[in-house]
Formats: structure tokens, sequence, C-alpha cells
């Protein structure tokens, strides 16, 4: 059968066009990620996110068959509301499905523990308030962010258009602001990174998290799957 060795049920936002591509790119054999989508509807973003949220049991019972472990894919869709709803997130899906659970921005928390970085910096598409929001969720979760920088899109789906390059320069150029940090994060699902996460932990020296990858990582982890992924930053082999 398709996914004899892990079955990961992932819901994502209905304009996010990176995350599953991302995540059956890095998948070891005997992984297969079933997805579903979040409508997001509303004037602004935070509105949509807050849609999201209210129709999330519906969304969780849509692919309830086939998984082993469920995948909340939005990283500013828990974020936002603050690092104890993202926990709490986490624990309604899991007792919606009976099965382990990740989040996006919980796996950011949960990768950067194991690499005991502290002190990060971040490297996204959003808005400036959006980065913000999410500086108070690393605060609350003891880490703490020396710099952020957002690309702005306000285009509705528009990060997902960029090439792997823009989240490269845009990391660089954010560690070229301070470069006495633990750990570089490139947050959001529909941001593409898995491709030059490798290549700049060789530029920067230090280790680099993107949200699919985080996600994958505890995934996998969740599902008892411990097999060491080369090729996609420091995280994924340990």
């Amino acid at each position: 059968m398709f996914g004899n060795k892990l079955r990961i049920a992932l819901m994502v936002p209905c304009v996010n066009s990176v995350m599953r591509p991302e995540l059956t790119q890095m998948a070891p054999e005997g992984i297969e990620i079933y997805e579903t989508r979040m409508l997001m509807r509303g004037t602004d973003k935070l509105e949509q996110l807050a849609y999201m949220a209210k129709s999330l049991p519906d969304v969780v019972e849509s692919v309830m068959d086939v998984g082993d472990v469920f995948a909340y894919g939005c990283t500013s869709g828990s974020f936002t509301k603050g690092y104890a709803f993202d926990q709490e997130l986490a624990h309604t899906i899991q007792g919606q499905t009976g099965r382990p659970t990740v989040t996006a921005a919980g796996s950011l928390v949960k990768a950067l523990n194991k690499l005991q970085a502290k002190r990060i910096s971040l490297a996204t598409p959003y808005l400036d308030a959006v980065n913000q929001l999410q500086i108070a969720f690393f605060k609350a979760a003891d880490i703490e962010v020396a710099q952020a920088n957002g690309l702005n899109i306000t285009k509705r789906g528009g990060s997902g258009l960029l090439p792997p390059e823009a989240a490269y320069d845009l990391a660089k150029q954010t560690f070229a602001q301070d470069n006495k940090i633990d750990a570089m994060v490139i947050s959001c699902t529909n941001f593409r990174s898995v491709d030059i996460i490798a290549r700049l932990e060789d530029e920067l020296g230090i280790p680099v998290i993107s949200s699919n990858q985080a996600v994958m990582w505890a995934a996998l982890r969740a599902g008892e799957i411990h097999q060491s992924i080369h090729g996609y930053g420091r995280l994924m082999e340990i």
C-alpha cells in the first residue's frame, strides 16, 4: 500500500502551492502525504486565519481515515494567536483524531530546542505586523529573535510564486545584519526554501530551519520514523 511506513495527513490553506511538493521531495520511501485544504475567507490575513480555525473540525474529518500523523500546515495560522493557542490547536486535533499531531509553528520550536538554538533570526514573506506576532510567539517559547525581515507580500498566495532564491537572498541579508545567532529560521509553509537550506548552512555556518523542513522532521519523529535524510540541512540528519 502507499504509505506503508507512515501516512501524514496534511492540512494546508487553500492558497498554498509549496508545502506538499516540498514535503514529498523530502519524504523517504514508504512515507505518503495526503492533503486537504482549508478555505480562507475574509478581507484581511488575520480574518482569513480566523476562518480557517473555525472550519478546522470539518477539515480534520476530511483526512481522518488516511492519517497516522496529522500536520497543521500553516505557520502563521497558529503563531498569530500565541504560543498557548498553538499548543491547544495541536491538542484539539489530536483529541479529534486520537493520533499524534504537529503544527508548523510548534515544529519550529521543537526543532530549535533540539538544536539548542536560543537566539535566532527570521526570514519570511510576511508583513512586518505579522513578523512582530511571530517574535512574540518565540519569546513565549523562550527563544530570542535577534532580527526579522519580511518581504511584505500582500498578494493572495503570492509567496508561493517566488523561487527558492528569494528565501536564500533574504536569509543572507538578515544574517548580515546580525550574525551572532544560533540558527536562521525561514518561516512560512508557502515559501520555497528546502532546495537552498544545505547551501545556506554551508555559507552561514549555522543550522537553517524552514517551516516545511521542521514539519517533515517533527511528523516523522511523531510517527516513530528516525531515518536520517541528507541534503536538507542538519535537522533532517538528527
